[in-house]
């Protein structure tokens, strides 16, 4: 028959694997981009070492696929999506504090000076 764990055992071997997989993330990114920056070095010697004629037309290909144009998209849609997690991120706050804020009012007879709403905005007059 097991024993059954304490909880400071449990939050012990709670913190080991947590400490483990942190170190097996940063071993992961630290190989990926050591391994891109290998693969970036490695092109770019094959790059110079090539004939004028094959540049050109890796040029040619880079300006027919718009390569600008889709590295801008990509570029954009990440920046959007940030802002929008960002905004939607401070919304949920200035709601949860109008909670809070509203549930501590509610309580208080003396403190019910500051008249926000149930969502934490300030009525308009």
């Amino acid at each position: 028959m097991s024993r059954k764990k304490s909880s400071e055992e449990i939050h012990a071997s709670e913190t080991k694997f947590v400490a483990i997989c942190d170190l097996l993330k940063t071993a992961m990114v630290i190989s990926v981009v050591g391994f891109l920056g290998y693969r970036v070095i490695e092109m770019m010697t094959v790059a110079l070492s090539a004939k004028p004629e094959t540049l050109d037309s890796f040029a040619k290909c880079l300006s027919e696929w718009k390569v600008a144009d889709i590295i801008f998209a990509i570029v954009s849609i990440i920046t959007g999506g940030g802002w929008y997690i960002e905004h939607q991120r401070n919304n949920n706050l200035v709601q949860s504090n109008g909670d809070l804020r509203h549930e501590k009012e509610s309580r208080d007879v003396v403190s019910t000076r500051s008249g926000l709403d149930k969502v934490g905005r300030t009525p308009k007059e």
